[in-house]
């Protein structure tokens, strides 16, 4: 079932990130001002697109490392076939926003970076790559999203449970509840019979020492 919903959300998502604006400007970074591509990625956490993009990266046979000091994933000689028929250096920084993050790319194809006057058909490839890689993101989110829902449903049924058990164990006190008030209205009665009986036998009691007392009386006078 999860499978199935994941599929379909990913069929929601590839037609949402195929309209994703990538943005192209110079960018600062490690080798300088240089002609970069950026792409918005909602809801998506800097920490885990960090991650994802070195996990997007392998697939491209390059050695990815980040520097710390300047927020910034290197991937050294990256193997993409239809952007070069040379390997390619890759940077890409990742920033955080308010309602998600974005990721910056340099394509460094061997003397001059990639920039869509000069390189179009290879800037078309990198389009490709980051919205490839923006989907990618969105289906981690929405698979983030979609445990943090199930873990919500799991939580009410759990409390809904507990509340029919409640419910079980309330109307199993109202039974033992009449039960005992049945018992102690039994009771009342035998004890009501009991007190009768007893008062009858206090009379007769009182009326043997009344006798002896009058015999006592007679004796004495």
């Amino acid at each position: 079932m999860k499978k199935s919903i994941l599929t379909f959300l990913s069929f929601c998502l590839l037609i949402n990130w195929s309209f994703a604006q990538i943005l192209e400007e110079e960018r600062s970074m490690s080798a300088g001002a240089q002609n970069s591509l950026t792409i918005e990625l909602k809801n998506a956490q800097k920490k885990d697109v960090e991650k994802l993009w070195a996990k997007y990266m392998k697939k491209f046979k390059g050695k990815t490392k980040k520097d710390r000091k300047l927020n910034e994933t290197f991937s050294d000689d990256a193997t993409i076939e239809a952007m070069s028929m040379n390997t390619v250096d890759v940077y890409a920084k990742v920033s955080q926003g308010t309602d998600g993050s974005d990721i910056t790319a340099w394509f460094d194809l061997g003397g001059a970076f990639l920039n869509s006057a000069e390189h179009a058909r290879e800037y078309a490839e990198a389009e490709k790559m980051l919205l490839q890689f923006a989907l990618n993101v969105a289906i981690f989110t929405t698979e983030e999203e979609l445990d943090n829902e199930e873990d919500q449903l799991k939580k009410r049924e759990k409390e809904l449970k507990k509340l029919v058990s409640k419910k079980e164990q309330l109307l199993a006190d109202i039974e033992s509840f009449k039960a005992k008030i049945a018992q102690a209205e039994k009771d009342i009665e035998i004890n009501e019979s009991n007190q009768a009986e007893k008062q009858n036998e206090i009379k007769a009691q009182q009326d043997v020492v009344d006798e002896v007392r009058q015999k006592l009386s007679d004796l004495e006078n």
